[in-house]
Parts: structure tokens; C-alpha cells; sequence
């Protein structure tokens, strides 16, 4: 009788080291899955901004009375012209800035790619560790050219 008794308890105490072993495994899972989940939701947070901040640059005009927006305005019209970018307001208020501090990240440097391979720094330049996000438009200058306006993102 008393080897039955050690018998059940020895299969119920395996029995509960390998249930609690699937358990742990299970959280172990979860916790990663949303470690992972919130690191998503953090780059997501990081490239909204980004992608809204180049909008914004080529959507409104430095007439405007804000800081930085490059986008022409045409007088004949009243308004601006959304993806023309105005190569004047490009050369003005922020040749002197080290950078623009937005909510999540850092704009350490804003350029011009030209079709023909040509590259022109508005401000900054590239750093160690940062992200490029970039947006086609048109320059207006003496012809229209085809570029694409690029952001140097830092957390």
C-alpha cells in the first residue's frame, strides 16, 4: 500500500513540473511576441513622423509664415502649389540650423537629389546611425527639375 501512495505522488509531481514547464514556455512566447509588438509600435510612431514632416516640407510654403515649409506659392493663383518645392525658400531660414527637433526624433539634415546625380545639403548632412527618408518633387528654379527632397531622421 504505502508503494502506491509514492508512486502517485512521484506521477503527480511530474506531472505538475511539466505543466508548469508549458506554462512558462507559454509566457516566455507571449512576452516576446509583445516585446516585439511594442518595438513595432515604436518604429511605426517613428516613421509617421517622418512621413508626415515630408508632407508637411512639401505641401507649404515658407510664405506662410512657418519656418521651414518649401512649396511655391504661385501668385497667379493665391496658393501654393503642393510638390513644386521653391528654390529660393530653400536657401532661407534654415541654412543656420544644426537640426529641428520634432517629437520623437531629431532632423539632422535635408537635401536635394537631382535626376542628373547631383547632390545639395539645404542644412546638416548625414550622421552615424540615421535614417534617410525621402520624397519626389519638382524645383522650381530657372527650369523645372526633377528631385527627390530627403530628411536625415535621428532618434
Amino acid at each position: 500500500m504505502r508503494n502506491r501512495g509514492i508512486i502517485f505522488s512521484t506521477d503527480i509531481m511530474v506531472a505538475f513540473i511539466a505543466s508548469t514547464g508549458v506554462v512558462l514556455m507559454i509566457v516566455f512566447a507571449f512576452s516576446s511576441y509583445f516585446g516585439a509588438v511594442s518595438e513595432n509600435a515604436k518604429n511605426f510612431s517613428h516613421d509617421r513622423e517622418a512621413v508626415f514632416f515630408m508632407d508637411y516640407l512639401v505641401k507649404t510654403g515658407s510664405g506662410d509664415g512657418l519656418p521651414i515649409g518649401v512649396a511655391f506659392f504661385d501668385a497667379q493663383k493665391k496658393r501654393v502649389v503642393g510638390n513644386l518645392l521653391d528654390k529660393e525658400a530653400l536657401k532661407n531660414p534654415v541654412k543656420d540650423a544644426n537640426s529641428l527637433q520634432l517629437e520623437h526624433s531629431t532632423v539632422k539634415g535635408i537635401f536635394l537629389g537631382y535626376e542628373s546625380g547631383r547632390t545639395e545639403w539645404v542644412f546638416g548632412g548625414m550622421e552615424e546611425g540615421c535614417t534617410i527618408y525621402e520624397r519626389f518633387a519638382l524645383v522650381n528654379g530657372i527650369i523645372r527639375e526633377k528631385a527627390k527632397i530627403g530628411a536625415v531622421f535621428c532618434e
